[in-house]
């Protein structure tokens, strides 16, 4: 049980990737709280052991103090955050609106950030705790969603410096890029031969990914397998990164 008794807040952990990883957690002996924005996700409690569903908007402030202060009380401790809620906009940058830019940082960078500053004091108190924070692969090359590779570039960065401020606590801080992954959101595409055809080939391990891959990945950075692994970035792609080439 690598994570037996470990207190841990998923965020974004109603569907998708968070909900993976709250599954993948509780499963290896985590209590598990999902702090997801959507309050019609309630039954994903029902699907993962030992778990409770608090409502929080990662990109409000009050909101996410409150969470924290809740959690702690009730817990009395936090060893893991996984800073996973997130948005895209669908759009060229110059077709995004001023509201999409500031709504899709607000969530992705903003919410990483808020989250951390309200957690990081209760891990200074227990002197330890692991913060992991979703990335993307869009975090290291263009993407041609603009304001969703900005944030992700700054949730990467904001990784590397927490986790310079912190480790003197005891506190790891790393994240995570995921590659091609099916997810709720996207699997109407991942599912379209046509797509599939184009895709699959650039992909050298031979598929896309999914959720259980980062939940898998997130497992392993909360746990004391990697107690050396501090403010660095788990690209899990497949080789997809490692794949592209100017030559054939």
């Amino acid at each position: 049980m690598l994570l037996e008794n470990k207190v841990a807040i998923v965020t974004g952990g109603g569907s998708g990737i968070g909900k993976s990883t709250a599954k993948a957690m509780a499963e290896v002996g985590a209590r598990v709280v999902i702090a997801d924005i959507n309050s019609n996700c309630g039954n994903v409690v029902n699907e993962i052991p030992n778990s409770v569903l608090k409502i929080c908007d990662v990109g409000d402030e009050n909101s996410v103090q409150d969470l924290v202060e809740n959690v702690a009380k009730e817990y009395g401790r936090i060893d893991i955050l996984v800073n996973n809620a997130g948005i895209i906009v669908r759009k060229s940058a110059v077709e995004h609106t001023y509201a999409d830019w500031t709504n899709v940082i607000r969530v992705n960078l903003t919410g990483t950030f808020l989250m951390s500053k309200y957690v990081v004091p209760v891990m200074i108190r227990q002197q330890g705790g692991c913060i992991i924070n979703i990335g993307s692969l869009a975090s290291l090359t263009g993407y041609k969603n603009a304001a969703y590779a900005a944030s992700k570039a700054g949730v990467v960065n904001f990784t590397r410096s927490l986790a310079m401020e912190v480790a003197k606590y005891g506190i790891r801080v790393n994240s995570i890029c995921p590659g091609v992954i099916k997810t709720e959101l996207n699997r109407s595409l991942m599912e379209q031969p046509e797509i599939l055809a184009k895709l699959l080939p650039k992909i050298p391990q031979g598929r896309v990914g999914t959720p259980e891959d980062i939940a898998k990945a997130a497992v392993f950075l909360a746990s004391d397998w990697s107690d050396y692994v501090n403010g660095t970035s788990l690209l899990v792609d497949g080789a997809f990164l490692s794949g592209i080439t100017v030559f054939d």
